[in-house]
């Protein structure tokens, strides 16, 4: 239980660290900065610096989140390996168990045909 706890806390703590929330690295700063720019834009909707500027941010929330997606990628991929390796281990200790289970039925029969021939 304690090692699905902590298990759960670091994936968690993958997942914020990719969030980066709340920071000047963070999705709303982006988000902030891009509609910002929209609202610079509207007071002189001629103006190319401003226009520009929309375009800059718009490019600098889609970097974002691209990382935000490859980070996410990351963890889930770090996820499905962990679980591969542990269906591995179970599968080998159920092939364990199989074989010992196989040994005592056969030990229980020769025991049975021991008994029985005396």
């Amino acid at each position: 239980m304690l090692s699905d706890s902590t298990k759960k806390s670091n994936t968690l703590q993958q997942i914020e660290s990719v969030l980066d929330e709340p920071s000047t690295d963070g999705l709303s700063t982006y988000f902030t900065n891009f509609f910002n720019s929209w609202s610079q834009l509207t007071t002189t909707p001629n103006s190319t610096s401003l226009r520009l500027n929309v375009v800059q941010q718009a490019q600098q929330l889609s970097d974002r989140f691209k990382e935000v997606i490859d980070g996410i990628s990351t963890v889930q991929s770090s996820l499905q390996s962990d679980a591969n390796t542990d269906v591995s281990s179970i599968n080998g200790y159920l092939k364990d168990i199989y074989q010992y289970n196989k040994e005592i039925y056969g030990a229980t029969i020769q025991g049975l045909i021991q008994t029985a021939k005396r």
